[in-house]
């Protein structure tokens, strides 16, 4: 279950209020090309760099323009330029000089630097140090603390403090927090809603569980998995109408190639206890028609991308349309991994550098027409470092993408196993259910009305927020009193 808690974090999105910087005029180019120039008016020209992303060639630059200033205001003027929109990936060493300084800065700053050093110990793997940083968090009120709150729940999680963590999240889940704009907002409450979910199904608080489930907007990417984890929780609590009312929801709403394993097992598992053999032998057949030939797809797959670069199949798999065509060429459980989170934010990554370069390309351009000078040296030498990073970046893109690859195979040969076990059981409950029907066992025929308008909805705005997440079955229960006796156990 571990695994199954979302690192969604978000270092910035969108510009922090902490004052306007100037534009990359003629003349702030022309005073930078001054060797004479001042501290503020460098500053101000790395700003209007780092304003328009181009980060390689203004945040080293100002950081050291901050860490050589004895000015607590040129610090808390210019650092927020640094952070409001700085890639979580970027290189922390950088910050280090700045450290020391921190008892100068003013709180919001402050509570901004903490947070990044925070983020990066974290990914480096150094928790203890993370939680030391993020317990100079002080105050409610800070852009940074519904995520400082956030990261702290995942870092007690990996700690095996499962109370810690569900504190955290529970807080979170109210809503009732600051955050830099209203879409990061969303993410953290829909992620902490899921993460509170998964910490109460390990609880086995599995009632607490499905309302954390329903809470998750749906508008929300992470929506339908959180569909499917709440159908396993169902099954588990035997309530088999919900659990296949969803599964039959993301199989019509949303092209089933990506959920399709855990549709047709989820179905075939609550159609199988409720005595609709012949349904759930289609299920099972469902699944094992995609996937009896998954070994050998795969092989070819892994042979054709073998001697090819890794991170070209991840792009040729990210630009392929979901079709029953396509699957044909490339396996259903490659377009599972390509999906994973951590894949999708390392081409994330790689989008942000080749954005940048575009960008320090086109002022170079700008650049060459007016005062070559400086400006347009710096500006070309970052443009050549450029391509090295990127190389680099898209190499482990490949290798990650070939581990959560063969992730992906090992989850899906899971499903294969319960598949066969369902496969088994329906054989072996049918045949006894025609026994028992021979031999004159009284028939139960319960059905569940469907608390919602219709079957499935082809577009968001016909959602109704009060029935998201509580979609159930019209199938009907045909077990026999000797087969209802044997499902509840």
């Amino acid at each position: 279950m571990k695994s199954l808690i979302f690192i969604f974090l978000i270092f910035s999105s969108g510009q922090l209020a902490y004052g306007k910087m100037s534009s990359c005029s003629t003349k702030s180019i022309a005073t930078f090309n001054n060797q004479k120039a001042s501290y503020s008016e460098k500053a101000d020209f790395y700003s209007c760099l780092a304003d328009k992303k181009l980060y390689s060639a203004s945040i080293p630059f100002l950081i050291h323009l901050i860490s050589t200033s004895n000015s607590k205001d040129f610090q808390n003027k210019y650092l927020p330029v640094v952070l409001k929109d700085l890639p979580r990936t970027y290189n922390e060493r950088l910050f280090k000089k700045l450290y020391k300084k921190r008892m100068t800065l003013s709180p919001e700053v402050k509570s901004d630097l903490m947070y990044f050093f925070a983020l990066r110990s974290f990914d480096k793997g150094n928790t203890k140090t993370a939680l030391r940083y993020l317990s100079e968090q002080k105050g409610a009120g800070f852009n940074r603390y519904a995520q400082s709150k956030f990261l702290k729940g995942v870092i007690y999680f990996k700690k095996n403090q499962v109370t810690s963590a569900e504190a955290q999240f529970e807080l979170l889940s109210r809503g009732d927090f600051k955050a830099p704009n209203k879409e990061l907002k969303k993410n953290i409450l829909n992620s902490s809603l899921l993460n509170l979910a998964r910490i109460q199904i390990i609880k086995e608080d599995y009632k607490d569980a499905i309302e954390s489930y329903r809470k998750v907007s749906f508008q929300d990417s992470q929506w339908f998995d959180g569909l499917i984890e709440m159908s396993w929780v169902m099954l588990s609590k035997n309530d088999y109408e919900g659990a296949i009312g969803n599964a039959e929801f993301i199989d019509k709403s949303t092209n089933p190639v990506v959920y399709k394993p855990w549709v047709s097992i989820v179905q075939s598992i609550g159609l199988l206890k409720m005595c609709q053999f012949p349904e759930a032998n289609k299920s099972v057949e469902s699944f094992q028609k995609i996937y009896e030939n998954l070994d050998k797809d795969m092989n070819s797959y892994v042979t054709r991308n073998y001697r090819k670069s890794w991170y070209s199949a991840l792009v040729t798999t990210l630009e392929t349309k979901l079709s029953k065509s396509s699957i044909k060429k490339i396996p259903s459980v490659v377009f599972y991994a390509a999906r994973d989170s951590k894949v999708i934010g390392m081409q994330e990554r790689i989008n942000d550098l080749l954005d940048e370069e575009d960008a320090l390309k086109t002022f170079k351009r700008k650049l060459k027409y007016k005062n070559k000078g400086f400006a347009y040296y710096l500006i070309d030498r970052k443009i050549n470092q450029m391509s090295p990073q990127v190389g680099a970046l898209e190499n482990k893109a490949g290798l990650l993408f070939k581990d959560k690859l063969f992730t992906a195979l090992d989850e899906h040969k899971s499903l294969q196993k319960i598949a066969d076990i369902v496969d088994f059981e329906v054989f072996s409950r049918s045949s006894k259910s025609i026994t028992n029907r021979v031999a004159g066992a009284k028939f139960k025929d319960k059905m569940k009305r469907a608390n919602r308008k219709q079957s499935s909805w082809a577009y968001v705005g016909e959602f109704w927020t009060d029935e998201v997440g509580k979609f159930r079955s019209f199938v009907k229960n045909k077990c026999i009193d000797e087969d209802l006796k044997v499902s509840k156990k």
